[in-house]
């Protein structure tokens, strides 16, 4: 009867663990909405959700195309990310997260370093029609190329 109760006592444990551990997914009228929305969708390759993301300003100067050019390529899937804080303040919202990457092998990976090591990032996002939207180029993209020069015509 003892093992009985502690085997479900341990099971009722990991349902704990496991279920605490689910992603609750936020509103996207949210300042926190949109970054895990932005998280979301370039970790499913859907960049074009992604882009949607991008305020009129940010559009401006990062064509679709180009934002393209300078997608990530994988680093976001061994990665979590931990909402750390939001600030708002006359429309603006500045959203932190901790960012905690996962490493299971590489060339110092043990003894000498961690399979885990964490860093912040934040967001900074403004209102546009009623809806939060990036006011600047959003982790894990650091830069976008500006439009493509007009070339003269000869």
């Amino acid at each position: 009867m003892v093992a009985v109760v502690g085997v479900l006592a341990i099971a009722a444990l990991v349902v704990g663990l496991v279920a605490a551990g689910k992603e609750k997914v936020l509103s996207e009228d949210s300042p926190e909405g949109v970054v895990q929305g932005f998280l979301r969708a370039v970790q499913a390759g859907d960049y074009k959700k992604a882009y949607d993301y991008f305020g009129s300003k940010l559009k401006t100067n990062c064509a679709y195309e180009r934002f393209l050019e300078q997608r990530p390529g994988g680093q976001i899937e061994e990665m979590q990310a931990t909402l750390a804080g939001t600030k708002t303040f006359d429309g603006q919202a500045e959203v932190k997260i901790v960012v905690t990457q996962f490493r299971t092998s590489g060339p110092f990976f043990a003894p000498f370093d961690s399979p885990a090591n964490s860093y912040p990032q934040t967001y900074i996002l403004g209102q546009e029609d009623g809806k939060w939207r990036f006011a600047s180029m959003p982790w894990p993209l650091y830069w976008c190329p500006g439009p493509e020069p007009v070339k003269p015509a000869l």
